[in-house]
């Protein structure tokens, strides 16, 4: 089950998008970002994932981004498919981390057998990216 939470972390990707350059330079004007979930194909018929927050951390400040909360099979979002998690306006700055934060109901399935799939630290302080 290691390997499995391993191949999640691998194999989840997140595209960043981040725009709302305008012709001013100054810190305090906002940018939108976007933070879309995609996979790619794997050895299992399904793997899902319980998405409650996506938080971001910006100038040393931890923010919780409103985020599409939900269950979602990865599987779904292969080959050029993904589904939106953020899209949200947040003041500029470094961001030095990103944290999906999983809830409980997660599983993989390999075969016809669904199993649980534990990530503890992940459901606490998330998946730091």
């Amino acid at each position: 089950m290691l390997e499995s939470i391993k191949y999640l972390a691998v194999a989840m990707g997140m595209a960043i998008i981040l725009t709302g350059c305008g012709d001013s330079d100054q810190e305090t004007d906002p940018v939108n970002v976007r933070f879309l979930l995609t996979d790619m194909p794997g050895d299992y018929e399904q793997v899902n994932i319980e998405v409650e927050a996506v938080q971001i951390m910006i100038n040393d400040t931890l923010l919780k981004l409103d985020t599409h909360q939900g269950i979602y099979n990865l599987l779904e979002f292969v080959n050029g498919k993904d589904t939106m998690l953020v899209d949200e306006s947040i003041p500029a700055g470094f961001v030095s981390q990103i944290r999906l934060v999983l809830g409980d109901d997660n599983s993989v399935m390999i075969g016809d057998q669904l199993n649980d799939l534990e990530t503890p630290s992940d459901q606490q302080s998330g998946l730091k990216l």
